[in-house]
């Protein structure tokens, strides 16, 4: 008779439940965590029937958000800058409170904003609690696209 079978079945089932708690337990602390951070999608959308560009933030966290500022960033050797969009149109003005998944379109003329020219930037959006999150690269390539034509 070998040492593994003179073990009954019933001590495999305490370790085994033992392992599988270990791991759920880390998985929900992941999933904690990621839930407590500020998730926002930014990209930029053409208003319908208009000569402006707009910048559309929703809000994918969990909870209320507030914007307070969108605008472009560049980074370069010097680090990441930030400049905040001149004369933002928006319903209301900003600041501008999100629930989960709401929405908000801020327009402006990209004639009187010459950084949405440039090459080297990047959309982004600054929450009231100073947290800033960065746009999609690839979305404003394609928006800097229609920019020159």
């Amino acid at each position: 008779m070998s040492g593994l079978e003179a073990i009954p079945w019933k001590d495999y089932i305490t370790p085994t439940v033992a392992i599988v708690g270990a791991v759920l337990g880390i998985v929900n602390l992941a999933i904690t965590i990621g839930q407590r951070r500020v998730r926002l999608s930014i990209r930029p959308t053409q208003a319908v029937g208009a000569k402006s560009y707009c910048i559309e933030v929703v809000n994918l966290s969990s909870f209320p958000v507030t914007i307070s500022k969108v605008g472009f960033c560049r980074t370069g050797e010097g680090g990441t800058r930030r400049v905040a969009i001149n004369k933002p149109i928006v319903s209301g003005g900003l600041p501008k409170w999100l629930q989960p998944r709401e929405a908000v379109s801020i327009s402006f003329d990209p004639r009187e904003d010459i950084r949405a020219r440039e090459k080297t930037i990047n959309l982004c959006a600054s929450t009231s609690c100073g947290k800033i999150v960065d746009g999609s690269i690839l979305a404003f390539k394609r928006f800097q696209k229609e920019l020159a034509s």
